[in-house]
């Protein structure tokens, strides 16, 4: 998969472990990787005034994916869906 337009924001969690993990698995391009300290104002703009990490955003298209699921399969459906 093509991932070059999707921004993920982090922290030391084990749900964002898993989905570095994952996006590693799945994509055939790079991502950005953003420490979520620098930019919790665009993470609340982003998700609406909450601040739930991790989260994925695809800057091309706005979509978000926030969290991420335990399985990969799952985590696959989300991702398919944000970069339609």
């Amino acid at each position: 998969m093509n991932c070059d337009s999707l921004v993920v924001f982090i922290d030391e969690s084990s749900p964002s472990k898993r989905l570095l993990s994952f996006l590693e698995k799945a994509c055939t391009s790079t991502f950005e990787i953003r420490d979520y300290r620098e930019y919790i104002y665009d993470i609340l703009m982003l998700e609406g005034g909450s601040s739930l990490l991790p989260l994925t955003w695809n800057k091309k298209n706005n979509k978000i994916i926030v969290g991420c699921p335990l399985r990969y399969e799952g985590f696959l459906e989300k991702l398919r869906e944000i970069l339609e």
